[in-house]
């Protein structure tokens, strides 16, 4: 792999990159060894020091690893794709921004953010391979943005959609295991690798119970007990849960989305404070997928509503709830009797869509068969609009075998006043 002439640098440091790459230059030639430098903190870079600062970025170890291009930036780094010619491998160089030296928290959650993420092992969260910093930089595994490019105007495919929500929720899912949570969950920290897996990036790796920071440009994915715990419920892993469902239903409405908000007369458009006063409007509620988009499947519209649930306990109880939700079979219960038609209802996704674990059918007294949803609770503590389902199926049983029941005895009663008559003429 060739690098380029040019590199996608930003256009402030151009001039001295182009003054790097000169025949004068020691980087002209490889193996000139290893330069590190860098700008004190608060010190506004000067033409000499950005310089530095540039080789820094560029050549930590220029006989390793080969700089290819700029592919984003962050608040605290700049994003490099790069070869490694030791490992024989494309891998993202993450610098730490010289500017953003002089702010420590800043600093100190970059270092924290990458250790935390070098201690997972999870083939739907981002590899970090090596963490150096005198260099200023982490090696991580290479991918590409899975939002780098403006949404479809019809948004994703379901296809697409169930895919992001298969892998990330299996990232989360793992880190929740752990006791740890996402924390910063937006779709520039979702990655797409070369075979289209989906990964998890700049992990937060905090416990429940610490604090969690507010990243600018995030509000729309913020969960509203981050806001206000006494109102819709504790802080902890489900505040994955609610920011994943926003990122899910923004890829599958694409320019529909903000229509799934149209009653609530306020200008998200706006973004920023507007979404943190949506949030914390416990009377708000994002409209249901399938009112907006009708053809959707029914298991997917139901996983997206129900992470986006206000209140934490309205949403899946983890990670991997979520994703039973999402992979069910779509449920058709069967209540018939032996002697009469099959009479056939069908429950939608949306009312298994708490815990449905299992559907499992039994035979009761009478030889007539029951259906009974295995919700992995007690039944008495199954929603309302599932027992009702439930005690409408048992009544329309019951009619059955009432009606049937009815038939049979008029049609007895009807073959005695037939058959009297003729005895009686036969007897004469």
């Amino acid at each position: 792999m060739q690098a380029k002439d040019r590199m996608d640098v930003p256009k402030s440091l151009r001039k001295d990159w182009e003054d790097l790459v000169s025949p004068s230059s020691s980087l002209a030639s490889p193996g000139t060894g290893d330069v590190r430098a860098s700008t004190k903190a608060g010190q506004k870079p000067t033409p000499t020091n950005r310089t530095e600062a540039v080789k820094n970025a560029m050549t930590a170890d220029v006989d390793s690893i080969e700089i290819l291009r700029q592919i984003r930036e962050s608040a605290d780094a700049v994003v490099y794709e790069a070869w490694d010619h030791s490992a024989k491998r494309d891998v993202a160089i993450h610098m730490l921004r010289t500017e953003a030296q002089s702010d420590t928290s800043l600093v100190d959650d970059f270092w924290r953010r990458s250790q935390s993420q070098a201690k997972t092992d999870h083939s739907n969260i981002v590899s970090i391979y090596s963490i150096e910093q005198p260099a200023g930089r982490v090696v991580a595994e290479f991918c590409k943005p899975a939002f780098d490019e403006e949404l479809p105007k019809n948004g994703w495919s379901e296809a697409e959609v169930r895919r992001l929500l298969q892998d990330t929720l299996s990232g989360l899912e793992y880190l929740h295991r752990q006791g740890k949570i996402h924390g910063a969950l937006a779709p520039a920290v979702i990655m797409s690798s070369e075979m289209g897996t989906f990964k998890l990036d700049r992990i937060s790796g905090r416990r429940v119970g610490e604090e969690l920071q507010l990243l600018p440009g995030n509000e729309k994915y913020l969960a509203p007990e981050i806001l206000d715990e006494s109102r819709f419920g504790a802080v902890g892993e489900a505040v994955d849960l609610y920011a994943l469902g926003m990122i899910a239903l923004e890829a599958l409405s694409g320019r529909k989305f903000l229509s799934c908000f149209a009653d609530c007369g306020l200008d998200l458009e706006a973004g920023g404070e507007t979404w943190l006063r949506w949030h914390a409007a416990s009377e708000e509620r994002v409209a249901e997928v399938a009112t907006v988009l009708p053809k959707v499947d029914p298991r997917l519209a139901a996983t997206i509503d129900r992470l986006l649930s206000k209140q934490v306990g309205d949403r899946p109880r983890s990670a991997s709830d979520a994703l039973a939700i999402l992979n069910s079979h779509t449920p058709t219960i069967v209540a018939s009797t032996e002697r009469t038609n099959s009479s056939v209802t069908s429950l939608s996704a949306s009312d298994l869509a708490l815990r449905p674990s299992a559907v499992t059918a039994r035979r009761t007294e009478g030889s007539a068969l029951s259906t009974v949803a295995t919700m992995g609770m007690e039944s008495r503590n199954a929603p309302a609009s599932w027992q009702q389902r439930l005690d409408g199926l048992f009544a329309e049983e019951n009619a059955n075998k009432v009606a049937a029941g009815i038939l049979l005895l008029v049609t007895f009663i009807a073959g005695l006043a037939f058959f009297e008559p003729q005895k009686s003429q036969e007897d004469e």
